[in-house]
């Protein structure tokens, strides 16, 4: 029975495709569950945000255990340093090299002739070898490659410390039969103990028939993911090796229970209407906010973990005021994930305001847009931002989002009563995420608006002042 390699793209397919972008905790749904269903392989993607980005790879990294994990990166050696240190949290992380193969992208994207690709395949090759255990080479848009240069691509990865050669087609124009014959030519180029992995386009809906064929004429491994049209559908190939897997000398590591749940998670995520008049709409719910993460009794290791998990990167002088926070509460007392949301926002990074409320004015009804009028004071100067919104608290953040220049990932936003009675308080907590990491801020107002506001600046000013003290 063959053991096939499965190669997950469902991440770096959704994050680099589709009309809508993804979340950072869309993000680490969407890898929670491919770990869950137990490919060989989840690749990551390639690196756009640098600090983002490695956030998440080392928030993903503890779900996958044994599972590779692999990023991609292009042929310089700028690009595999920024790899290997975003791998750095993965038991088994990977490098994935990507080539352009056909002439015309290996001019067009490579900006270079065969013979300087193929010395750039063989340096960089053995630059990413010396600093990662593993190193997959994929050659992209392959089935358009002239032949001498694939065989010649594939025995210099090979040669040069790959383990694992990716011939991937991005037409879709071959059939069954001539897919086959594209892996049994490729097959001869590779060496013992190199894998084989194909990656099979679904131009045309054939990647999984294509796949299977592969599979039986050389291949070591398939390129897979959850609803996408790009390639073969992990779950769909899962099902093809169910139905004549044992027939066919094939088998695979899916976990089959997992993986449909999986899909049926992903798809709703991927398919969920959102809303084009906010980036803040269609943000995930926090499924842990009720569950409790710490005691008062625990020591500041434990709070530190507990920190962690929820997705801060605090300082050690941060963590201790957290620390000593949580130590004041009541003897017995459970904390919850939301709590210490709470606690971090009041505890954590207090910092000199970049930005003041001067004022603000909320327009909201049945029949009109919410609109918000946000006055705000950064250097003594009076700063104006109008918008139009969802509703009322959407639209006065986008006002103020205004202000700033720039947008930041809601992540979470709470609010809640804290005292009873019609002048009761409210009490709102606003997560944002600026380049992977999570800013907290509170707002305490007996208008609901004017809480979520304050929470909202109490959180940019963190981002603020992190970013003049770097």
């Amino acid at each position: 029975m063959k053991n096939i390699f499965v190669m997950d793209q469902t991440l770096c397919l959704a994050a680099r495709g589709g009309a809508q972008t993804l979340s950072f905790r869309e993000k680490m749904e969407i890898g929670k569950w491919i770990a869950r269903m137990h490919p060989d392989m989840l690749d990551a993607g390639e690196i756009k945000n640098e600090k983002a980005d490695a956030v998440l790879l080392h928030a993903i990294a503890p779900e996958l255990k044994e599972i590779m994990l692999g990023c991609r990166c292009q042929l310089n050696a700028a690009a595999i340093d920024c790899a290997v240190s975003a791998l750095s949290a993965a038991e088994n992380p990977c490098i994935i090299l990507t080539v352009p193969a056909s002439p015309v992208r290996m001019e067009y994207d490579g900006h270079k002739k065969a013979p300087a690709m193929l010395e750039a395949i063989g340096e960089m090759t053995r630059y990413a070898a010396e600093k990662c255990a593993c190193v997959a080479v994929c050659l992209e848009d392959a089935t358009r490659a002239e032949n001498e240069f694939l065989l010649s691509a594939i025995k210099t990865a090979a040669d040069s410390g790959a383990k694992m050669v990716i011939v991937q087609d991005m037409v879709g124009s071959l059939l069954s039969d001539e897919f086959s014959a594209f892996i049994e030519n490729a097959r001869a180029a590779v060496p013992a103990g190199v894998k084989l992995i194909a990656g099979c386009s679904n131009d045309m809906d054939m990647a999984v028939a294509d796949t299977v064929s592969a599979l039986l004429h050389g291949a070591d491994g398939a390129c897979t993911a959850l609803c996408s049209k790009e390639c073969a559908d992990t779950a769909a190939l899962a099902h093809a090796m169910h139905q004549r897997g044992d027939r066919l000398g094939l088998d695979c590591t899916l976990n089959h229970t997992e993986l449909n749940r999986a899909a049926g998670q992903i798809e709703k995520l991927l398919t969920a209407r959102k809303s084009v008049s906010t980036p803040f709409a269609g943000s995930m719910p926090d499924e842990d906010a009720g569950n409790s993460v710490l005691t008062a009794g625990d020591d500041i290791a434990k709070v530190a973990a507990a920190v962690k998990s929820r997705g801060y990167d605090l300082s050690q002088e941060d963590i201790k005021h957290v620390s000593d926070a949580v130590a004041k509460l009541p003897v017995k007392k459970e904390v919850t994930a939301r709590e210490l949301d709470a606690i971090i926002a009041s505890a954590a990074m207090q910092v000199p305001p970049t930005y003041k409320l001067v004022s603000y004015h909320v327009n909201c009804s049945n029949i009109i847009a919410p609109t918000a009028h946000v006055v705000l004071k950064k250097d003594d100067k009076e700063l104006q931002g109008l918008s139009v919104g969802d509703g009322p608290i959407d639209a006065a953040f986008l006002a103020i989002e205004q202000i700033a220049g720039r947008h930041f990932e809601l992540d979470d936003f709470q609010i809640q009563s804290v005292t009873e009675g019609r002048g009761a308080m409210g009490d709102a907590l606003v997560k944002l995420r600026h380049e992977g990491r999570l800013y907290s801020g509170k707002g305490l107002s007996t208008d609901i608006l004017g809480a979520s506001i304050s929470a909202y600046i109490n959180a940019l000013n963190k981002i603020a002042y992190e970013e003049s003290n770097v």
